[in-house]
């Protein structure tokens, strides 16, 4: 962890900055609460890394895929066919992901390096 940190430091990059007007304007253009994963993933492809999947789950927009760092949101989906009474009590084990998981929530979009892994 220590050596990635100077890394970062030494390269000038950070953890995350905030998006431009423009991206962000883009990002907020294309993305709308109850659109389904299939819609999300028209303009958005996921992020690499740990995530924790209908929690958080980190999106990269596609048009910014060719800079240094890339746009990102950090996206919340509630699972195909359940209702949002179940879905808001957290008592469910996470299902498989599907085209029709449902956006609930939508985080600051914000820059950083892509992850690979």
């Amino acid at each position: 962890m220590k050596i990635l940190i100077l890394l970062l430091a030494l390269s000038g990059l950070s953890w995350s900055e905030e998006v431009s007007a423009d991206q962000a304007r883009e990002i907020q253009a294309k993305l709308k609460l109850g659109m389904t994963r299939a819609q999300v993933e028209k303009s958005f492809t996921g992020d690499g890394g740990l995530a924790l999947p209908f929690k958080m789950e980190r999106y990269i927009l596609l048009s910014s895929l060719n800079k240094p760092k890339v746009a990102k949101v950090t996206l919340q989906f509630r699972p195909a066919g359940m209702s949002k009474e179940v879905y808001l009590l957290g008592k469910w084990a996470p299902p498989r992901q599907k085209p029709g998981d449902v956006l609930m929530q939508i985080s600051q979009p914000f820059l950083e390096p892509m992850t690979l892994d």
